[in-house]
């Protein structure tokens, strides 16, 4: 929510009214470790705001908004928090962490880190994005026929892998 309200009649803008926010700067250092902690455990925003004692992710985004100092260390978190996501993505798909479950990792990196360049936007479920080509379940058998010519031609691209031709 904007910290002005626009009054109808003058169009001018007001002082929102309300309480007197909460922030404290003094506290910005225990914002800072206690954000910084649950980030680096996973957690995002949710947990940040109760490990600081807000109860709105309202009250969380107008703080960004309004305190510059504050915003700093919401994109430190964030920053710490996606460090530990892709970190463990890589140790998923390394196989050092049993029972890795792949599907959950991407879903969480899609839905927390969209801005990073994780997200699915307006993709069916079971789409997988493969660089810049998104393949649909639609246009599968599409690009699946132009990888075969690709690959009739250029039999040296599969040797690297184990296979020897196209077809088998």
């Amino acid at each position: 929510m904007d910290s002005h309200q626009q009054s109808p009649q003058t169009q001018e803008y007001l002082p929102r009214a309300g309480r007197p926010s909460l922030y404290d700067p003094a506290k910005l250092g225990e914002y800072r470790d206690a954000m910084i902690r649950v980030a680096s455990e996973g957690g995002h925003q949710a947990a940040m705001c109760l490990a600081i004692g807000i109860r709105s992710r309202d009250t969380f985004n107008q703080w960004r908004k309004e305190y510059p100092e504050f915003k700093d260390v919401c994109d430190e978190a964030h920053l710490v928090s996606l460090a530990h996501h892709e970190h463990m993505g890589y140790l998923g798909t390394k196989g050092d962490l049993p029972k890795f479950n792949a599907t959950s990792w991407a879903m969480t990196m899609n839905n927390k880190f969209r801005d990073e360049g994780y997200s699915r936007s307006e993709t069916a479920v079971g789409d997988v994005h493969i660089g810049t080509i998104q393949i649909t379940q639609d246009n599968l058998g599409k690009y699946l026929e132009q990888l075969k010519t690709m690959l009739e031609k250029r039999p040296d691209l599969l040797e690297h892998i184990g296979h020897k031709d196209v077809d088998g």
